[in-house]
């Protein structure tokens, strides 16, 4: 009874981890360039029951137990990984020139306070200086790891990242965005505001990826979906009701074997 009442206990403790992460994933529904998270539950080791006090028949072959085993017992389960998922966000177009997004597997590199940040984030603006900067005012880096000081002139990005100054009346070669992607971008780690940072595990950094495309004057929509998240959402609640309703029974039973069989 009691190895029941744990069981459902660990199955409440890994759904409501679930619907935190759920949550997140809805309230960044309107963040650009967000990647929904999704959590992996890992279930404890199981044990094989048989029965007990079963007759059993001594052959030349040994022992045959006239009854099978019960099966397996479940001991729980846990959450074994949140891992994010960076399937492509739809594009949107918002007619900013400051304005990029990326098709494609890559990330942008910002200069934040705490170092050298990736993100999908493309709503960019410029500062008091003409420097292409985050809403947050960080720094986007160019391949040579210098701020874009476009200086408040015209200005084009092109597919490939390069950054081009329209000057009277020809387009002159300023720099190039610095744009990144990681051999193993699922063990990035999410720092908040929309950032990621390497872990010994996301493996090495490339440059300028090649299948990297850049669309100036758009961003990437976050890919969320609100009506699967809303389903998974209640389908979570219901789990984890369900477990909050054995352990209800649990007790209840453990308040009859204390207060009625122990009486006779």
């Amino acid at each position: 009874m009691v190895r029941g009442l744990y069981t459902a206990a660990s199955g409440m403790l890994a759904r409501d981890g679930q619907i935190n992460v759920i949550a997140n994933n809805l309230a960044n529904v309107n963040t650009t360039g967000f990647k929904r998270d999704e959590t992996i539950f890992r279930e404890f080791p199981k044990y094989l029951q048989q029965r007990l006090n079963d007759d059993v028949m001594l052959t030349d072959k040994g022992l045959i137990d006239f009854m099978p085993p019960v099966g397996l017992l479940g001991t729980g389960v846990t959450v074994d990984e949140i891992f994010t998922e960076f399937q492509q966000g739809d594009l949107y177009e918002t007619g900013n020139k400051c304005d990029a997004a990326l098709w494609g597997d890559g990330f942008f590199a910002i200069q934040t306070p705490t170092g050298e940040r990736y993100t999908r984030n493309g709503n960019f603006t410029l500062n008091q200086n003409g420097e292409l900067v985050t809403m947050q005012g960080y720094k986007v880096l160019d391949i040579n790891n210098q701020p874009i000081n476009v200086a408040y002139q015209d200005f084009t990005i092109t597919p490939d990242g390069s950054v081009y100054i329209r000057q009277d009346t020809a387009n002159t070669y300023l720099t190039k965005l610095k744009i990144v992607q990681f051999e193993n971008k699922r063990a990035l780690k999410k720092i908040g505001e929309n950032f990621y940072e390497p872990t010994e595990y996301s493996g090495a950094m490339s440059l300028s990826p090649k299948d990297v495309e850049v669309r100036q004057s758009y961003v990437e929509k976050a890919n969320v979906n609100i009506v699967k998240e809303m389903v998974l959402m209640i389908e979570v609640n219901r789990a984890y009701e369900l477990n909050h309703r054995l352990i209800r029974n649990y007790d209840e039973l453990a308040g009859k074997a204390v207060n009625e069989v122990g009486r006779l």
